[in-house]
């Protein structure tokens, strides 16, 4: 008699390390360009893949079992076309943990008010808060740490705040709500082997500098919880006020918040006030981590360093030159538009340029592969049993 039998196989699929970084463009769904855009480098993309007018330079990789139907493209664009060997799985990159505010500094209950100059030599707590509005208010810590905590840190005028150390110690600075730099001023960082740290409610920079003088292994770490507002030709991590971009592995900018300084909405929205806004030729060298607001790159920014965020888009416009070693966003649709110049790599949900927009990938340097390396690996199949 005929008899008949299931069996099963078990196919084990597991994530194993890998350092799939060695192209321009990565997304998870589709990749579209037009209007005269150009990539320099590899891109892969795991659906639709639309080169309606433009140029890639290098080879487009779909997914392993995609036919090349995918790319669509004019018959006159003849793009080199190789399925992937592997696909890829890129993590949201976890958010850190912000420091805790200190407790149990020695207190100052009025205003901290600065005409001319000043210094702090202590750990203390301004209940009342720091006004700088013209000449210094130098931070002194020698060799020690130096912790300070105030209710909010103004700078205006012809103001400005210098950091004098003289060891390796590390300087805290904790505002309770807002750090305020407007008019040209500054906040003068000497950054030697202890790091600087900062954290804050509400970041202000309305043509604000954040200069670091840096002769160590000290970094700078600034967390912002709500607020980030940053405009007129502002500059974080700047050797002079005047001068070239410092060195970006030796800074970092987190942000927790979801809304901009008049209560807008920024994790969501197509309008100008549903982002987290770069505008207006600001600089700034810095591993920049998004936790989820949207962000938006104009009018002639230049970010040298690594962009991470968790949030669901991101745009770049306007002529912005961005040397960003990395844009890792995995959760987010990348639009890139309007001259802008990106050399790196970028990870993405989905990606679109146009207007003349051009992005050129670079190889990863070392110390940043490490850092990435946590959130990336490779999808790989195996044959398990029968049963």
């Amino acid at each position: 008699q005929n008899s008949q039998a299931a069996v099963t196989l078990n196919i084990n699929k597991s994530i194993v390390a890998g350092e799939p970084f060695d192209k321009a463009i990565y997304s998870e769904n589709d990749i579209t360009m037009k209007g005269g855009a150009t990539i320099i480098g590899d891109i892969a993309g795991l659906s639709d893949i639309n080169i309606e007018n433009g140029t890639v330079d290098g080879t487009v990789y779909i997914h392993p079992h995609a036919g090349i139907d995918v790319v669509d493209h004019p018959s006159w664009i003849k793009p080199t076309v190789n399925n992937l060997d592997d696909i890829f799985e890129y993590e949201e990159f976890p958010f850190p943990d912000f420091p805790a505010y200190p407790t149990g500094l020695s207190t100052t209950s009025q205003t901290l008010n600065v005409n001319n100059s000043a210094q702090i030599n202590d750990n203390r707590y301004y209940t009342n808060g720091i006004n700088v509005s013209n000449g210094t208010l130098e931070i002194i810590r020698g060799n020690t740490n130096r912790v300070i905590r105030t209710k909010y840190l103004k700078v205006s005028g012809s103001g400005q705040i210098t950091d004098v150390r003289s060891g390796n110690g590390n300087l805290e600075i904790f505002v309770d709500d807002y750090l305020d730099l407007s008019s040209d001023t500054t906040l003068n960082f000497n950054l030697g082997n202890g790091d600087i740290i900062i954290r804050v409610k509400r970041l202000l920079l309305n043509q604000g500098h954040i200069v670091v003088q840096r002769n160590g292994t000290g970094k700078l770490y600034i967390y912002v919880d709500d607020v980030f507002h940053i405009d007129g030709s502002s500059k974080i991590n700047v050797p002079s006020k005047y001068g070239a971009l410092g060195d970006p592995k030796h800074a970092f900018v987190y942000y927790a918040g979801t809304r901009d300084k008049n209560g807008n909405d920024i994790t969501k929205g197509e309008n100008y006030n549903n982002f987290l806004r770069f505008p207006n030729d600001i600089r700034i060298a810095a591993t920049i981590h998004i936790k989820e607001a949207q962000i938006h790159i104009a009018n002639g920014t230049g970010i040298v360093g690594n962009i991470i965020s968790g949030g669901g888009k991101i745009k770049l416009d306007g002529g912005t030159n961005t040397d960003v070693k990395a844009i890792y966003a995995p959760n987010a649709r990348i639009e890139v538009s309007g001259g802008a110049k990106i050399t790196g790599i970028i990870v993405c949900d989905s990606f679109s340029m146009e207007g003349g927009a051009r992005i050129e990938y670079a190889p990863l340097e070392p110390e940043d592969l490490e850092y990435f390396k946590i959130v990336a690996g490779k999808t790989v199949y195996s044959y398990g049993y029968w049963e």
